[in-house]
């Protein structure tokens, strides 16, 4: 089996993985697409988090927001912007005035079609499933804090990824500005301290102004102007002004977090990938299959040898068909398509002949040579190391 998470749950698709496989079970392939980062967060980042402590109001709030949020700072929101960031607001403020028994109602009203018309067991089922959700997605995010923190269960080990046979089998996805969502978690992450952690960082609280650090992160509870902030890319900047006002070091631990890279960290890639947009637009785009350069790679990724070459011939076979058709240089491109398929299909059920070692190389190759004619999609692909090439037995087979 093959296992995709995205986010959180990239962490837990990677786990699950290492787990299955440490039990004795057949994990194949896993994409992760914009993971967060795996380790305890460096000094004041790492007080942070063991500071954190998420509860109802934070996890509902998360639910309720999440997708609304997602879409407002979609690269593809372009109209209505100013009235989803207000609409935001005002479902912010219903959340955090309701007393802490109303938030499953709340986001069962927010998430359940026509909710207020149900009736009896159907309400009372509803308002269980939106219970539950809170509950769950509370530990899950405090899950990913305590990991951050240093204070989580020890994962299982060895720790990165790779197929039965040694090979790279994992693809991860990037979201090119995840440094200002994982930054703006950080802020979010001191909302959740205690006031003793927040009187100890802010010393004084002379450079912080009237209220002192707590009243300076309000500003990230406005979704309205968040939303303004956060797509004019001016979220790292305001978040490195306001961290330095705690500190040198805590400014430098806040800079590592939001330049972190995870692609040493899982395991050795088979591809890796960057889409435009942040952190919440990426995965939204990857998990609702509406990135066709993800939807290509990530198709080509899981499918056997026997499916991909199955359906490369297909695809060649109506591009030879539709070139001859229009006769001439068409027909001759065309049929061309169809030959490169067979080429294709034939590598692949050569590799099923060879040793593991020549196997994955060839593996590798006929993926190579797929996804190479596609000129938009060459950065996709992770290049080898210079020393890569056929074993010596099989060169000149």
């Amino acid at each position: 089996f093959n296992l995709i998470g995205a986010s959180l749950g990239s962490i837990m698709a990677h786990r699950m993985a290492i787990t299955c496989r440490n039990l004795g079970g057949r994990p194949e392939r896993v994409i992760l697409i914009d993971p967060p980062q795996p380790n305890p967060l460096p000094g004041f980042m790492g007080a942070m988090a063991r500071n954190v402590r998420i509860g109802p109001r934070q996890a509902a709030e998360s639910l309720m927001l999440g997708t609304s949020l997602s879409k407002s700072l979609s690269v593809e929101a372009t109209m209505g912007a100013e009235d989803e960031s207000a609409a935001l607001g005002a479902l912010y403020q219903e959340v955090q005035s309701a007393p802490e028994q109303m938030l499953s109602f709340l986001l069962a009203k927010a998430s359940v079609p026509r909710f207020l018309e149900l009736a009896g067991d159907d309400m009372e089922r509803a308002l269980f499933d939106a219970s539950r959700r809170i509950s769950t997605h509370r530990h899950l995010v405090q899950l990913l804090w305590n990991e951050w923190a240093g204070t989580a269960a020890k994962p299982p080990r060895p720790f990165k990824y790779t197929s039965r046979r040694g090979a790279p089998a994992i693809f991860l996805v990037r979201a090119e500005e995840r440094g200002a969502f994982f930054g703006l978690m950080m802020a979010q992450g001191l909302r959740g301290v205690s006031n003793e952690f927040l009187e100890q960082a802010q010393g004084t609280g002379a450079q912080f102004g009237p209220g002192g650090l707590r009243a300076m992160l309000d500003k990230y509870n406005d979704y309205h102007e968040g939303g303004k902030m956060y797509r004019s890319n001016t979220y790292v900047a305001l978040l490195e002004e306001d961290f330095g006002r705690i500190g040198a070091l805590p400014l430098l631990h806040l800079r590592s977090v939001v330049n972190y890279d995870v692609s040493t960290m899982f395991g050795p890639l088979a591809l890796e990938l960057e889409l435009p947009g942040h952190h919440f637009d990426v995965a939204a785009r990857c998990i609702s299959l509406r990135d066709p350069a993800f939807d290509v790679l990530a198709e080509q990724f899981f499918a056997p040898p026997s499916y991909t070459s199955a359906a490369l011939m297909r695809r060649g076979a109506a591009a030879g068909g539709a070139g001859g058709g229009d006769g001439g240089d068409g027909g001759d491109g065309g049929g061309g398509a169809g030959r490169a398929s067979s080429w294709l299909d034939a590598a692949w059920d050569a590799a099923s002949l060879l040793p593991v070692a020549a196997a994955d190389w060839l593996n590798e190759q006929v993926l190579r040579a797929q996804l190479g004619s596609m000129s938009s999609l060459q950065k996709c692909l992770v290049q080898p190391a210079p020393a890569q090439k056929l074993p010596e037995q099989w060169e000149g087979g």
